[in-house]
């Protein structure tokens, strides 16, 4: 009888395995994910010269993870056993505050933001003049809101001391912080909708991203007539 059962057990989960693999083998690849927000890798192209320097085992690997079946299902059991059962803090440095849902950004990569100082730097010294002043401004994401929580969250205070230090002293700041609130934020109402925010009258007009920040406004900078667009990287509309 024992053996009957060790048989079973083998045969049920050889059975499991050559399935999967018959699965991964005849699904048609998925070329996007919704909840990553990603395009998923595919199948790479195979050559003599791929193999022998290793880059199509390097893709393959790649796309043997994104294109397994019942991917997306594995992904939210595996939410649900860290968040629930191993009670984490966040899933894949995704985490829920407050019914906002928040991307960790931590720590601020120092080096990018200098770099993004001397190349502002560069393009004033060739191409601006007296004719056509700039300003430019940090526009905060929804961790800049989260306030005395228990999550890592960018110091935007040291932010902005280390881009004060490395951009040219002639580019004034505008400071927009107050002008944005958690509420300009996507979150679920009650209803099921999407929660709105009330524009402040020195952003027009607002253009602002569901899950992101802000990408886009022509700000007029309080005490003076001077007018600029700035932009930011985010997800379309």
């Amino acid at each position: 009888m024992k053996n009957l059962v060790n048989k079973i057990t083998t045969l049920l989960f050889l059975g499991f395995i050559f399935g999967v693999f018959i699965l991964n083998v005849i699904k048609n690849p998925t070329e996007f994910s919704i909840s990553e927000r990603r395009k998923l890798a595919q199948f790479p192209d195979l050559s003599y010269n791929s193999v022998m320097n290793g880059d199509f085992m390097n893709k393959f690997g790649d796309y043997s993870v994104d294109q397994t079946a019942f991917r997306e299902d594995f992904r939210k059991v595996k939410a649900f056993f860290d968040l629930n059962i191993l009670r984490k803090s966040d899933n894949n440095d995704i985490f829920v505050h407050d019914g906002y849902v928040f991307k960790t950004q931590y720590p601020m990569n120092t080096q990018s933001v200098t770099r993004l100082c001397g190349i502002v730097n560069a393009v004033c010294d060739k191409y601006l003049n007296e004719s056509n002043k700039i300003m430019y401004s940090v526009a905060p994401d929804k961790n800049a809101y989260i306030g005395g929580s228990k999550y890592l969250v960018l110091d935007y205070d040291e932010m902005l001391t280390l881009i004060r230090e490395n951009i040219n002293g002639d580019i004034p700041y505008t400071d927009i912080f107050g002008d944005v609130s958690l509420d300009c934020f996507t979150a679920p109402t009650p209803t099921g909708g999407r929660r709105t925010c009330s524009p402040s009258p020195r952003l027009s007009p607002p253009h602002w991203t569901p899950r992101s920040r802000p990408i886009s406004a022509t700000h007029s900078a309080t005490n003076t007539s001077t007018r600029f667009t700035g932009c930011t990287t985010g997800s379309p509309h």
